[in-house]
């Protein structure tokens, strides 16, 4: 599957994916029927058992990573996830790197990037730059 590249002049880590709030992944957990498995499951335990779902609906032909990202698009900030410390960032879920690393070096195929984009309602994803 060919992809599009990073934003031109980019030289930090990017990663492509969709970006997941919290409200948005309390309505997949809902609509896909995913149960949470920490007892009082908070947003990463949610996360968590999110990207399982994600994988298993692609036939594990991937693993699904996510990543902590800058908000580089004015239009993504209602994505932002707050931390119990006040500050926030956007909680990438990631089907590919501009920079592999020993894990990330299997791409998605074009049956795996459908089931994916169709689960986010149709959106494709896009390029985001990580914090490291």
């Amino acid at each position: 599957m060919d992809y599009p590249e990073p934003p031109d002049g980019s030289n930090g880590h990017w990663v492509y994916g969709w970006a997941v709030s919290e409200e948005m992944l309390r309505k997949y957990m809902a609509v896909y029927r995913i149960r949470a498995t920490g007892h009082t499951a908070p947003f990463w335990n949610e996360l968590a058992d999110f990207l399982d779902y994600l994988e298993n609906k692609t036939d594990h032909q991937f693993k699904v990573k996510y990543e902590v990202g800058k908000v580089t698009d004015p239009n993504d900030k209602h994505l932002l996830v707050k931390y119990p410390d006040d500050s926030s960032c956007l909680q990438i879920v990631v089907v590919r790197r501009s920079k592999l690393g020993k894990t990330y070096g299997k791409r998605v195929t074009k049956e795996a990037m459908g089931i994916l984009t169709k689960i986010f309602d149709g959106k494709p994803p896009k390029w985001f730059e990580c914090y490291l």
